[in-house]
Protein backbone atom coordinates (compact mmCIF):
# COMPACT_ATOMS: atom_id res chain seq x y z
CA UNK A 1 0.00 0.00 0.00
CA UNK A 2 1.60 3.29 -1.11
CA UNK A 3 1.55 6.14 1.48
CA UNK A 4 0.16 9.56 0.17
CA UNK A 5 1.65 12.64 1.23
CA UNK A 6 -1.18 15.28 3.39
CA UNK A 7 -1.74 19.01 2.21
CA UNK A 8 0.03 19.99 5.59
CA UNK A 9 3.13 21.48 5.02
CA UNK A 10 6.15 20.52 6.76
CA UNK A 11 9.96 22.04 7.27
CA UNK A 12 12.09 19.13 6.30
CA UNK A 13 16.07 19.07 6.17
CA UNK A 14 17.84 16.64 4.05
CA UNK A 15 21.58 15.77 4.61
CA UNK A 16 23.13 13.93 2.20
CA UNK A 17 27.00 12.51 2.93
CA UNK A 18 27.96 11.49 -0.36
CA UNK A 19 31.36 10.01 -1.57
CA UNK A 20 31.86 13.97 -3.07
CA UNK A 21 30.42 16.18 -1.03
CA UNK A 22 27.99 16.92 2.34
CA UNK A 23 24.81 18.64 1.34
CA UNK A 24 22.20 19.76 3.26
CA UNK A 25 18.29 21.20 1.53
CA UNK A 26 15.49 22.12 4.26
CA UNK A 27 12.39 22.89 2.12
CA UNK A 28 9.07 23.60 2.72
CA UNK A 29 6.74 20.31 1.87
CA UNK A 30 3.67 19.36 1.30
CA UNK A 31 1.57 17.41 -1.21
CA UNK A 32 1.88 19.98 -4.19
CA UNK A 33 4.78 22.02 -3.62
CA UNK A 34 8.93 21.85 -2.37
CA UNK A 35 10.13 25.16 -1.08
CA UNK A 36 13.44 25.63 -0.73
CA UNK A 37 14.43 27.63 2.04
CA UNK A 38 18.12 26.44 2.36
CA UNK A 39 21.01 24.80 0.34
CA UNK A 40 24.38 24.48 1.40
CA UNK A 41 27.71 22.15 0.32
CA UNK A 42 30.43 21.12 1.78
CA UNK A 43 33.17 19.10 -0.41
CA UNK A 44 34.28 16.56 1.81
CA UNK A 45 35.49 13.75 -0.70
CA UNK A 46 34.94 10.87 1.98
CA UNK A 47 35.25 8.36 -1.40
CA UNK A 48 38.72 9.51 -1.69
CA UNK A 49 39.38 9.05 2.34
CA UNK A 50 38.73 5.14 2.79
CA UNK A 51 42.24 3.76 3.08
CA UNK A 52 43.68 0.45 2.41
CA UNK A 53 41.59 -1.18 5.29
CA UNK A 54 38.30 0.48 3.63
CA UNK A 55 38.48 3.06 7.02
CA UNK A 56 37.48 6.27 6.28
CA UNK A 57 40.58 8.65 6.84
CA UNK A 58 40.57 9.84 10.53
CA UNK A 59 41.12 13.95 9.85
CA UNK A 60 37.90 13.60 7.24
CA UNK A 61 36.17 11.46 9.81
CA UNK A 62 36.21 14.40 12.10
CA UNK A 63 35.96 17.21 9.96
CA UNK A 64 32.89 15.06 8.68
CA UNK A 65 31.42 14.83 11.82
CA UNK A 66 31.96 18.82 12.65
CA UNK A 67 30.43 19.16 9.08
CA UNK A 68 26.89 17.58 9.68
CA UNK A 69 26.80 18.69 13.48
CA UNK A 70 26.55 22.21 12.19
CA UNK A 71 24.26 21.27 9.06
CA UNK A 72 22.14 19.66 11.82
CA UNK A 73 22.10 22.62 13.95
CA UNK A 74 21.14 24.98 10.68
CA UNK A 75 18.25 22.48 10.16
CA UNK A 76 16.85 22.64 13.72
CA UNK A 77 17.18 26.56 13.71
CA UNK A 78 14.92 26.00 11.17
CA UNK A 79 12.35 23.94 12.81
CA UNK A 80 12.86 21.16 10.36
CA UNK A 81 12.66 17.17 11.05
CA UNK A 82 16.15 16.20 10.07
CA UNK A 83 16.53 13.07 7.38
CA UNK A 84 20.04 11.97 6.98
CA UNK A 85 21.04 9.71 4.72
CA UNK A 86 24.69 8.21 3.54
CA UNK A 87 25.42 6.61 0.59
CA UNK A 88 28.24 4.82 -1.83
CA UNK A 89 31.07 6.12 0.52
CA UNK A 90 29.37 4.92 3.40
CA UNK A 91 28.61 1.96 2.08
CA UNK A 92 31.98 1.16 1.47
CA UNK A 93 33.73 2.37 4.72
CA UNK A 94 34.25 -0.47 7.59
CA UNK A 95 33.93 2.47 10.45
CA UNK A 96 30.41 3.36 8.95
CA UNK A 97 29.29 2.55 12.34
CA UNK A 98 31.79 4.52 14.16
CA UNK A 99 30.32 7.44 12.32
CA UNK A 100 26.46 6.70 13.04
CA UNK A 101 26.94 5.94 16.84
CA UNK A 102 28.94 9.04 17.24
CA UNK A 103 25.94 11.35 15.44
CA UNK A 104 23.44 9.66 17.60
CA UNK A 105 25.02 10.64 20.66
CA UNK A 106 26.30 13.96 19.40
CA UNK A 107 22.99 15.31 18.85
CA UNK A 108 20.53 12.53 18.66
CA UNK A 109 21.09 12.23 15.05
CA UNK A 110 19.77 8.94 13.24
CA UNK A 111 21.93 8.67 10.01
CA UNK A 112 20.52 5.81 7.44
CA UNK A 113 23.24 4.41 4.93
CA UNK A 114 21.00 3.07 2.69
CA UNK A 115 21.43 0.31 0.16
CA UNK A 116 22.19 1.19 -3.57
CA UNK A 117 19.00 -0.05 -4.61
CA UNK A 118 16.59 2.00 -1.48
CA UNK A 119 19.04 5.38 -3.46
CA UNK A 120 17.46 4.46 -6.58
CA UNK A 121 13.89 4.13 -5.61
CA UNK A 122 14.69 7.91 -3.97
CA UNK A 123 16.31 8.97 -7.12
CA UNK A 124 13.12 8.03 -8.62
CA UNK A 125 10.53 9.26 -6.30
CA UNK A 126 12.65 12.71 -6.75
CA UNK A 127 12.52 12.63 -10.31
CA UNK A 128 9.40 12.12 -10.57
CA UNK A 129 7.92 15.15 -8.24
CA UNK A 130 10.36 17.31 -10.23
CA UNK A 131 8.90 15.67 -14.09
CA UNK A 132 5.57 14.62 -13.22
CA UNK A 133 5.23 14.37 -16.96
CA UNK A 134 7.13 11.56 -17.32
CA UNK A 135 5.51 9.53 -15.02
CA UNK A 136 3.42 7.61 -17.38
CA UNK A 137 6.61 7.19 -19.96
CA UNK A 138 8.75 4.42 -19.57
CA UNK A 139 12.00 5.79 -18.10
CA UNK A 140 15.62 5.21 -17.51
CA UNK A 141 17.12 7.10 -14.37
CA UNK A 142 20.83 7.26 -14.86
CA UNK A 143 22.08 9.20 -11.67
CA UNK A 144 26.17 8.96 -11.68
CA UNK A 145 27.00 10.40 -8.07
CA UNK A 146 30.85 9.99 -7.05
CA UNK A 147 31.11 6.82 -5.58
CA UNK A 148 28.61 4.59 -7.29
CA UNK A 149 25.86 4.81 -10.05
CA UNK A 150 21.84 4.11 -10.27
CA UNK A 151 20.12 2.80 -12.67
CA UNK A 152 16.26 2.38 -12.70
CA UNK A 153 13.65 1.21 -15.41
CA UNK A 154 10.07 2.23 -14.76
CA UNK A 155 6.85 3.92 -14.59
CA UNK A 156 6.40 6.61 -12.16
CA UNK A 157 7.75 5.00 -8.86
CA UNK A 158 7.11 1.51 -10.26
CA UNK A 159 10.38 0.16 -11.30
CA UNK A 160 10.87 -2.63 -13.50
CA UNK A 161 14.65 -3.15 -13.14
CA UNK A 162 17.09 -1.90 -10.86
CA UNK A 163 20.95 -2.01 -10.48
CA UNK A 164 23.22 0.00 -8.32
CA UNK A 165 27.09 -0.35 -9.50
CA UNK A 166 29.73 0.73 -7.10
CA UNK A 167 31.50 3.51 -9.73
CA UNK A 168 31.39 7.00 -9.86
CA UNK A 169 32.26 9.81 -11.35
CA UNK A 170 35.36 10.38 -8.59
CA UNK A 171 36.22 6.22 -8.36
CA UNK A 172 36.08 6.49 -12.28
CA UNK A 173 38.83 9.14 -12.23
CA UNK A 174 41.05 7.78 -9.63
CA UNK A 175 41.17 3.98 -11.52
CA UNK A 176 41.13 5.03 -14.85
CA UNK A 177 42.48 8.72 -15.01
CA UNK A 178 45.10 9.16 -13.04
CA UNK A 179 47.68 10.57 -15.41
CA UNK A 180 47.84 14.18 -15.82
CA UNK A 181 47.34 14.11 -19.47
CA UNK A 182 44.51 11.64 -21.07
CA UNK A 183 44.77 10.24 -24.60
CA UNK A 184 42.34 9.93 -27.24
CA UNK A 185 43.13 5.93 -27.81
CA UNK A 186 43.40 5.49 -23.29
CA UNK A 187 39.71 7.77 -23.23
CA UNK A 188 38.23 4.95 -26.06
CA UNK A 189 39.89 2.05 -24.47
CA UNK A 190 38.69 3.09 -20.67
CA UNK A 191 34.78 4.06 -22.21
CA UNK A 192 34.71 0.43 -24.02
CA UNK A 193 36.21 -0.95 -20.45
CA UNK A 194 33.17 0.93 -18.85
CA UNK A 195 30.63 -0.27 -21.32
CA UNK A 196 31.31 -4.14 -19.76
CA UNK A 197 30.50 -3.25 -16.47
CA UNK A 198 27.13 -1.31 -17.10
CA UNK A 199 26.14 -4.23 -20.62
CA UNK A 200 23.60 -5.87 -17.56
CA UNK A 201 21.45 -3.72 -16.84
CA UNK A 202 21.57 -1.92 -20.03
CA UNK A 203 21.21 -4.87 -22.08
CA UNK A 204 17.86 -5.60 -19.54
CA UNK A 205 16.59 -2.07 -19.98
CA UNK A 206 16.58 -2.59 -23.92
CA UNK A 207 14.52 -5.80 -24.05
CA UNK A 208 11.98 -3.95 -21.48
CA UNK A 209 12.03 -1.07 -23.60
CA UNK A 210 11.93 2.38 -23.29
CA UNK A 211 11.11 5.72 -24.42
CA UNK A 212 13.26 8.50 -22.23
CA UNK A 213 16.45 8.45 -20.49
CA UNK A 214 16.93 10.64 -17.50
CA UNK A 215 20.40 11.77 -16.79
CA UNK A 216 21.00 13.56 -12.89
CA UNK A 217 22.98 14.23 -10.47
CA UNK A 218 25.98 16.86 -9.96
CA UNK A 219 27.99 15.64 -12.90
CA UNK A 220 24.42 15.80 -15.47
CA UNK A 221 24.36 19.20 -14.29
CA UNK A 222 27.16 20.15 -14.47
CA UNK A 223 27.62 19.03 -18.28
CA UNK A 224 24.47 20.80 -18.74
CA UNK A 225 25.63 24.38 -17.56
CA UNK A 226 28.78 24.37 -19.67
CA UNK A 227 27.11 23.11 -22.91
CA UNK A 228 24.61 26.19 -21.60
CA UNK A 229 27.70 28.25 -21.80
CA UNK A 230 28.96 26.99 -25.04
CA UNK A 231 25.67 27.70 -26.58
CA UNK A 232 25.12 31.02 -24.76
CA UNK A 233 21.69 29.70 -23.35
CA UNK A 234 20.35 30.48 -19.92
CA UNK A 235 21.41 29.27 -16.71
CA UNK A 236 18.55 28.58 -15.29
CA UNK A 237 16.88 26.21 -17.68
CA UNK A 238 19.32 23.58 -16.35
CA UNK A 239 15.86 21.26 -15.77
CA UNK A 240 15.03 19.74 -18.72
CA UNK A 241 17.62 20.53 -20.83
CA UNK A 242 18.85 18.21 -23.23
CA UNK A 243 22.77 16.73 -24.04
CA UNK A 244 23.74 14.06 -26.45
CA UNK A 245 26.60 11.99 -27.73
CA UNK A 246 28.00 14.49 -29.46
CA UNK A 247 27.84 17.22 -27.00
CA UNK A 248 29.50 14.71 -25.04
CA UNK A 249 32.72 14.12 -27.21
CA UNK A 250 32.72 18.07 -27.54
CA UNK A 251 32.94 18.12 -23.46
CA UNK A 252 35.96 15.41 -23.37
CA UNK A 253 37.76 17.24 -25.86
CA UNK A 254 37.41 20.28 -23.64
CA UNK A 255 38.30 18.30 -20.96
CA UNK A 256 41.56 16.60 -22.15
CA UNK A 257 42.83 20.02 -23.74
CA UNK A 258 42.13 21.86 -20.18
CA UNK A 259 43.56 18.85 -18.91
CA UNK A 260 47.10 18.84 -20.78
CA UNK A 261 47.00 22.95 -19.80
CA UNK A 262 46.35 22.63 -16.08
CA UNK A 263 43.24 24.84 -16.53
CA UNK A 264 39.64 22.38 -16.00
CA UNK A 265 39.18 25.25 -13.88
CA UNK A 266 38.92 28.28 -16.72
CA UNK A 267 36.08 26.13 -18.83
CA UNK A 268 33.05 28.26 -19.15
CA UNK A 269 30.79 26.52 -16.39
CA UNK A 270 33.02 24.49 -14.47
CA UNK A 271 32.64 24.16 -10.91
CA UNK A 272 35.82 24.19 -9.65
CA UNK A 273 35.22 21.82 -6.93
CA UNK A 274 34.34 19.08 -9.65
CA UNK A 275 36.51 20.02 -12.29
CA UNK A 276 38.97 17.32 -11.47
CA UNK A 277 36.14 14.53 -11.78
CA UNK A 278 34.44 15.50 -14.76
CA UNK A 279 36.39 13.08 -17.33
CA UNK A 280 35.11 9.79 -14.96
CA UNK A 281 31.79 11.03 -14.83
CA UNK A 282 31.79 11.88 -18.45
CA UNK A 283 33.16 8.66 -19.62
CA UNK A 284 30.36 7.09 -17.69
CA UNK A 285 27.50 8.50 -18.99
CA UNK A 286 29.20 8.05 -22.49
CA UNK A 287 29.29 4.35 -21.87
CA UNK A 288 26.11 3.83 -20.61
CA UNK A 289 25.22 5.77 -23.52
CA UNK A 290 26.69 3.66 -25.95
CA UNK A 291 25.40 0.72 -23.85
CA UNK A 292 21.74 1.75 -24.06
CA UNK A 293 21.62 2.80 -28.00
CA UNK A 294 20.24 6.37 -26.98
CA UNK A 295 21.75 9.85 -28.53
CA UNK A 296 19.76 11.67 -25.90
CA UNK A 297 19.60 12.70 -22.25
CA UNK A 298 17.14 14.71 -20.59
CA UNK A 299 18.89 16.44 -17.21
CA UNK A 300 16.83 16.75 -14.15
CA UNK A 301 17.73 18.85 -11.21
CA UNK A 302 15.42 16.49 -8.95
CA UNK A 303 16.76 13.91 -7.81
CA UNK A 304 17.35 11.82 -4.41
CA UNK A 305 17.57 15.13 -2.34
CA UNK A 306 14.01 15.38 -3.45
CA UNK A 307 12.83 12.06 -2.70
CA UNK A 308 14.34 12.17 0.43
CA UNK A 309 12.32 15.32 1.13
CA UNK A 310 8.73 14.09 -0.43
CA UNK A 311 9.26 10.27 0.96
CA UNK A 312 6.01 10.06 2.70
CA UNK A 313 6.78 6.92 4.97
CA UNK A 314 10.42 8.03 6.36
CA UNK A 315 12.31 6.80 8.08
CA UNK A 316 10.89 3.49 6.58
CA UNK A 317 13.90 2.05 4.33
Amino acid sequence: MRVVMSDETKTIASIDIGSNSIQITIADVCKSSVTIRHKEKTNARLGASIDAAGRLDERIFKESVRTILAYTKLAREHGADVRAVGTAALRKASNQAELVSHLRQACELDLHVISGSREAHLIRRGVMRGMPHLTQTDTVLVDVGGGSTEISLGQGHDIKAVTSIPLGGLSAQHQYFRRSSTSSFSYCCTVRRLSKRFAGIAGLCRDLGFSVVVATGGTAQRIARILAHRDQSSQNEIDGAEFTHGDLAWLVSQLRIHERQKTLESIPGMDPSRADIMLGGAAIYTAIGQSLGTNVWLVSKSAMRTGVLTEPSWPRL
